[in-house]
């Protein structure tokens, strides 16, 4: 199934120049939910997937064995699994600083925070300009919330179309369709989430679904690409909701996406073009020398 998904999808080719870990650990993170959505839940195989979805990606690991700790708690209130994540992670921006000393993932994930502080990136320039402190357990807590909207609508509003030299930027179009991806189905996870109506597995998947797009955001620095494991199960859960549920989730994404571009377009806050990276051809692929070479 993962194998198939980027033959059928030519975008994500396009976006995926070559092998990375996303892939395996979307195999991984299936698996995982399998092993969580049985009858039978087998959580020794549950515990074990964990281990090599450490080694690919030791925080989303961590997440995910946190994860298993709390559907084994919540199990027969699954409607309670997303507010227990929410108590959970937000504590943990809170206190994120004294746990930075205990745990490597924490810890690397401030350095690399440190780092982009200084630059004036990603989510250390709006911590300067809002004068908060990540590890002030107010200021901690306020940024996790702004992550939270960051990581679920940034690539679905701001994409970027054209490269400096004023060619079309095909992974920016890919980009764009992959935040309208992650809008929609947090949409439909939230509406399968809150309908009464919905069976228990549903209920369980989506609450997997937005559980893992709280606790990914306790990371310092946006990245909604950290959503790209969980999103096979996100747009099951979507494909299970009725007809009209499923179509308002699709429209209201697409909808608010086309919405928050015309309105930046009109204020002439287009996002800055791109400036693509030249890189020598990886060692894995075959390349045909050139009469140069001869």
């Amino acid at each position: 199934m993962v194998g198939v998904g980027p033959v059928g999808q030519p975008l994500l080719i396009l976006a995926m120049p070559g092998p990375n870990k996303e892939i395996p650990l979307l195999l991984l993170t299936l698996l995982l939910a399998d092993a969580l959505f049985r009858p039978s839940q087998r959580w020794l195989l549950a515990i074990a997937l964990c281990i090599p979805i450490y080694l690919l990606r030791d925080g989303y690991g961590l997440i995910m064995l946190l994860l298993v700790g709390v559907v084994w708690i919540v199990l027969r209130r699954e409607r309670l699994l997303p507010i227990i994540v929410l108590t959970i992670t937000t504590a943990i921006a809170a206190v994120w600083l004294p746990l930075s000393t205990l745990i490597p993932a924490i810890e690397r994930n401030t350095r690399v925070y440190n780092t982009l502080f200084e630059n004036q990136e990603a989510i250390g320039s709006v911590a300067a300009a809002l004068a908060l402190d990540p590890f002030d357990p107010l200021g901690g807590s306020v940024l996790y919330l702004l992550r939270l909207v960051y990581n679920l609508v940034s690539m679905a509003f701001s994409p970027i179309f054209l490269t400096d030299d004023g060619h079309f930027y095909w992974i920016g179009l890919a980009y764009w369709i992959y935040g309208l991806m992650i809008l929609m189905s947090l949409i439909g996870c939230t509406w399968g989430w809150l309908s009464i109506s919905s069976d228990r597995n549903l209920k369980l998947a989506a609450s997997l679904v937005l559980s893992v797009w709280l606790m990914v955001s306790l990371a310092l620095f946006v990245q909604p690409r950290y959503l790209m494991p969980i999103l096979p199960i996100a747009f099951g859960v979507l494909a299970a909701l009725p007809v009209r549920s499923r179509v308002c989730s699709i429209s209201l994404a697409i909808g608010l996406s086309l919405t928050v571009m015309f309105i930046y377009a009109l204020k002439g806050q287009s996002p800055p073009s791109a400036t693509p990276e030249v890189a020598s051809p990886p060692a894995y692929l075959l390349v045909m020398p050139t009469e140069e070479t001869y």
